[in-house]
């Protein structure tokens, strides 16, 4: 009880199942094409027949990204069995252009099949529109406000989950997957 004497209402964490549950999506995956870290041409459709983990984010960020990108890092990882590629798209493509994409690269720790993508701003802008990313960048700093979202892609190129910053979520939905 509180205070007042009012009892507490004790709740469980949900289950990864029904974190899966709720976050699980059935959209087509739009057209995704960047270069990355290493100036190579990144192209979605070209990772068909793997799993994909895709989120977003910016290298002057030190509170959401961080965190968003290592729960992505880790989960795949988590899921090396299952061959996921992943995929950051940088949110800030004014500050993180094609030469500092390296730096955020190591920075984050992106090994092997790992890929943080960029390019020209409008190129980059049109991408995060085409995965409906809201967010707002203020002019006076560039930081971009954002949601903390980590899209889960399957072997045929389809939307399946749309998560959290959840490493263990994130890895128990590529395991889900068919075909992976």
């Amino acid at each position: 009880a509180d205070a007042r004497g009012v009892p507490f209402e004790v709740r469980s964490a949900p289950t990864t199942a029904q974190v899966l549950a709720a976050a699980r999506v059935t959209d087509s995956a739009p057209a995704l094409a960047l270069i990355d870290q290493h100036g190579t041409p990144i192209d979605l459709a070209s990772f068909r027949g793997r799993p994909v983990i895709l989120t977003f984010g910016y290298g002057h960020c030190t509170t959401v990204c961080p965190v968003t990108v290592r729960a992505a890092r880790l989960a795949a990882l988590r899921s090396v069995a299952h061959h996921p590629v992943l995929l950051v798209v940088t949110l800030d493509p004014w500050r993180d252009t094609p030469a500092r994409l390296p730096s955020m690269a190591d920075a984050w720790e992106l090994g092997d099949e790992m890929h943080l993508l960029g390019g020209e701003v409008a190129q980059v802008e049109a991408v995060i529109s085409a995965w409906r990313i809201p967010r707002v960048r203020n002019e006076a700093t560039g930081d971009v406000s954002h949601p903390a979202v980590v899209y889960v892609i399957g072997p045929a190129g389809r939307l399946n989950f749309a998560l959290g910053p959840d490493a263990a979520a994130i890895a128990a939905a590529v395991e889900t997957l068919p075909g992976s």
